[in-house]
């Protein structure tokens, strides 16, 4: 649940397909696998965008071969997504990893499982400090939704 090399540069190079700049709402595409050493940026279906009290999200349907969730986010949120569910969800529900671009496009990051831990690591620039704090705060939220249930 952790992105390819090529998944990886994908969402690195697409990062601009899906930088919001000075927008309102989050924009969600997803990576492919293509010809060449990374996968190239596609829409999904049924895209929605919303907002309310806990922040911006973005949602659609992803393509039968999709590699990679990338979607970008509002100046407003920075890095960091929503508490409890979250940028996590698409992972957990499709088990692929979730790219996150910052407004700008200068910033990219991505939620991934790794020995069934859940983290979020920059591909492309940092984070600040208020990011990071709230950030792992939501990661650690998040886990338990990559919990297998006791048998």
């Amino acid at each position: 649940m952790a992105p390819d090399a090529a998944t990886e540069k994908g969402m690195d190079v697409g990062r601009n397909k899906v930088s919001v700049g000075a927008g309102d709402k989050e924009i969600v595409k997803f990576t492919v696998r293509s010809d060449g050493d990374h996968d190239k940026v596609v829409n999904g279906s049924n895209a929605e965008t919303d907002s309310n009290s806990a922040g911006y999200t973005a949602d659609a349907t992803p393509p039968a071969a999709a590699t990679g969730v990338l979607h970008g986010h509002t100046d407003k949120s920075g890095m960091v997504d929503q508490k409890y569910v979250g940028d996590a969800g698409p992972l957990a529900r499709n088990g692929i990893p979730v790219g996150t671009v910052s407004s700008d496009g200068k910033r990219v990051g991505v939620h991934e499982v790794i020995n069934g831990k859940l983290q979020f690591r920059m591909i492309r620039g940092t984070m600040t400090l208020y990011e990071q704090t709230h950030m792992q705060d939501n990661v650690n939220s998040q886990q338990e939704l990559f919990y297998e249930p006791s048998k």
